[in-house]
Order: C-alpha cells, then sequence, then structure tokens
C-alpha cells in the first residue's frame, strides 16, 4: 500500500473509493440478467488473430442468483 506522508487516513480512503469507483463503471453489465457486473476470469490470445493483438476474455456475472460465463 503506498500512501503519501501528507494523506491523512480519510483522504487515502476518499482516494481508493473513487479508483475502485470508476474500475466499477468500466466494468460491463451482465447481459443475461442486467444487474451483475462481470468480472475477468481469463484472458488469453484469440486463437488466429492473436498474433493481432485479439484476444479472447472469459467474464463472470458477480451477482450471487446469476454467476453466467460469458466467453467474448
Amino acid at each position: 500500500m503506498c500512501v503519501e506522508p501528507n494523506m491523512n487516513n480519510l483522504e487515502h480512503l476518499r482516494a481508493v473509493a473513487a479508483r475502485l469507483s470508476l474500475q466499477d463503471v468500466a466494468r460491463p453489465v451482465c447481459p443475461r440478467c442486467g444487474t451483475g457486473r462481470l468480472d475477468l476470469i481469463e484472458e488469453r490470445p484469440h486463437a488466429i488473430y492473436g498474433a493481432l493483438g485479439v484476444t479472447w476474455k472469459t467474464l463472470k456475472c458477480d451477482a450471487a442468483d446469476c454467476g453466467a460465463v460469458t466467453v467474448e
């Protein structure tokens, strides 16, 4: 954990919360349930287009009642 010397604990918590909220917005919504967010489980190069930077992403819904797995 990297804390700047001038930051007090409350400022540090606010900075961490701001970073986490940005990460949550970047996570796509589950296409199956529409309420959960998709967590990245695995990312690997595409079998054919991997040399061009294309990847396969395996995503899993974080909603307890869904848990759907999506590959894109």
